[in-house]
């Protein structure tokens, strides 16, 4: 992405709002849709999330469907993993029920 400068070399601003550096956690594959897909738009990765929050969050852009399909992919995920563990307590009891009927009848 190149930045417009001024007759002086220096960066115009995009706004008269304050910019401070942020950062936020995602997925790899979801920031790398979202560097691509800015690439592809000749912007920054700044400037599709703010017109993106700016604009209500709305459209179905190919941007938007990346990020669902992945915070899906991340709900499926830790919903396996919730099962697993359900699973896992649920033979645990079993067993400590047995280990219990045992020693009763010892």
């Amino acid at each position: 992405m190149i930045r417009n400068r001024n007759d002086e070399g220096k960066y115009i601003r995009k706004s008269f709002e304050e910019r401070k550096v942020t950062s936020i956690r995602m997925t790899n594959s979801v920031s790398d849709k979202l560097k691509q897909f800015a690439k592809d738009q000749g912007k920054t990765t700044a400037d599709v999330i703010e017109e993106w929050v700016l604009g209500g969050f709305g459209g179905d852009s190919d941007l938007i469907n990346a990020i669902k399909i992945e915070t899906l992919k991340e709900v499926k995920r830790i919903e396996k993993i919730g099962e697993q563990s359900a699973k896992y307590k649920r033979i645990r009891q079993a067993i400590n029920n047995a280990v219990k009927k045992v020693k009763k009848s010892m």
